[in-house]
């Protein structure tokens, strides 16, 4: 079965990198941008899906990045996932 919606969540977290697992309907290139808690964005990405699948594994370098709560989005033609992350060392 595959998935109907995006979905991202966070799966493990080390202190220089954060693991998420997406979740995602479709074939296409996803962006990934982080935010902090004011808003700010203070980092993007992107991942490429050859087909839709569970579970794609995605690692974050976050080595630059201080301790604490930020937001992850992810986002491909429409469909938004949005999930907390906690970044600890």
């Amino acid at each position: 079965m595959l998935p109907r919606v995006l979905r991202v969540r966070q799966i493990a977290s080390s202190g220089s990198e954060v693991a998420l697992a997406l979740d995602a309907p479709r074939a296409g290139v996803y962006e990934l941008t982080l935010f902090d808690v004011l808003g700010r964005r203070v980092q993007r990405s992107s991942t490429t899906l050859a087909g839709p699948e569970f579970g794609h594994r995605v690692v974050l370098q976050t080595s630059t990045l201080r301790t604490g709560v930020f937001f992850l989005r992810a986002h491909h033609e429409g469909l938004v996932s949005s999930t907390k992350l906690l970044i600890i060392r």
